[in-house]
């Protein structure tokens, strides 16, 4: 106890706890070993306890989000999971019981930013430490963002770390790695010339990493407009062009099989569920039959692997067909939530409304026809072909 009294967090407690009052929004900076990720977010815990809400604090590895979850129950003398605990992709140590919640959480910045998804205004918690921020991860531009989008419908949530002329708070203390708890030398492997030349500060990762994964979170959490999302640091607009590009290649694999030696056999049970003029109906006919074979299987008692059996025989790829079943229901949960759109049906004889669909979704795609079975790209000119085995192979259409 006497050691973490002596932390220079712990001497400006009161300090802090004044500014927290009086903002929605803060800054605090200290020096290393200053006790501000173990400390802080214990302070902010037992002072939002009436509260009955809990205290996130993320950070961007999972060896450190578990240590200090670990540290923390320690120095408060509680069973890890309890009162504080952790959570991380594929790991966690909170407690079920509602009454006993976890009320002081430590977990990955991923993990908070995928709890958005269900829960846009993070009700469950009173107040959020971003820690680490100065490091720049994609992970933490987004979920910064996202706080600041929520703030402004939550009033009482609290947070720590972009916004608009906030406060900050620094703490003196300066001590090298070496020299924490003994007297030692730290040794530099770079030299003093590289030293004077370093950035100021750490470069953001988002303006030299791929985006390919911040792209496909934020779409799955509801955010279309990627070009208008409000990045900490914006990445180049071609980076996310690219980005929204590829993974929409990747949406484009196959629910068809074509196993060698049944590739006859396999073209001829896809064209039966061919929707002529259109590829995107032939795949709907293939999802429709999937879904009502998969419900008559689950009334029956049927096992998955008679399932999986019934879509081997008809050269479908139940993995995908399961997958797209799964992110369909995810979309419909998530507008049944944020929108007041009423869930309708379109019928396949609908080619209208499935047009419209298409229209939008598929912009960056369209494409005017050249000769036989060539056609251009609107936005870039370039030549494409249609899918060999497309539904559309010698239409010529325009």
């Amino acid at each position: 106890m006497q050691r973490r009294l002596n932390l220079p967090v712990y001497r400006r407690f009161e300090e802090i706890l004044d500014v927290y009052h009086k903002n929605q929004v803060f800054v605090l900076s200290s020096e290393t070993v200053s006790g501000k990720s173990t400390q802080i977010p214990q302070l902010l815990m037992y002072d939002e306890y009436a509260s009955g809400l809990k205290v996130a604090c993320t950070q961007p590895r999972r060896l450190a989000t578990k240590s200090l979850a670990h540290r923390a129950a320690e120095e408060l003398g509680v069973d890890l999971g309890r009162k504080v605990g952790y959570l991380i992709g594929g790991d966690k140590a909170v407690s079920p019981d509602e009454d006993k919640k976890t009320r002081l959480v430590y977990m990955t910045e991923g993990v908070l930013f995928g709890h958005q998804a269900e829960n846009a205004d993070f009700s469950d918690y009173a107040c959020v430490v971003v820690d680490e921020a100065h490091e720049g991860t994609i992970e933490m531009d987004l979920l910064l963002a996202l706080l600041k989008k929520s703030i402004r419908n939550r009033r009482d949530l609290k947070f720590q770390d972009y916004f608009n002329d906030c406060p900050l708070v620094h703490i003196t203390g300066r001590m090298n790695r070496a020299g924490r708890t003994r007297d030692g030398v730290c040794y530099r492997f770079y030299t003093e010339e590289a030293f004077d030349n370093m950035p100021l500060s750490t470069e953001f990762a988002v303006s030299y990493q791929s985006v390919h994964s911040a792209v496909l979170r934020l779409l799955a959490a509801g955010h279309a407009k990627i070009l208008d999302f409000d990045w900490v640091e914006a990445p180049h607009p071609e980076s996310i062009s690219r980005a929204a590009q590829d993974l929409h290649d990747c949406t484009r694999r196959q629910i068809y099989t074509r196993p060698s030696g049944y590739e006859k056999v396999a073209d001829a049970t896809r064209s039966a569920l061919a929707a002529w003029p259109s590829d995107h109906l032939a795949l709907a006919n293939a999802f429709s039959m999937y879904m009502r074979k998969r419900e008559a299987y689950h009334e029956a008692n049927l096992t998955d692997s008679s399932l999986d059996d019934w879509c081997t025989q008809h050269f479908l790829d139940g993995a995908m067909l399961e997958q797209a079943r799964v992110l369909r229901d995810k979309v419909g949960r998530f507008i049944k939530r944020n929108t007041d759109l009423a869930p309708r049906r379109a019928s396949m004889q609908n080619r209208l409304d499935i047009h419209r669909a298409l229209a939008v979704t598929c912009t960056r795609l369209a494409v005017y026809h050249g000769s036989d079975d060539e056609y251009r790209t609107v936005r870039e000119n370039v030549a494409a072909r249609l899918d060999p085995h497309s539904s559309l192979i010698g239409g010529n259409y325009t």
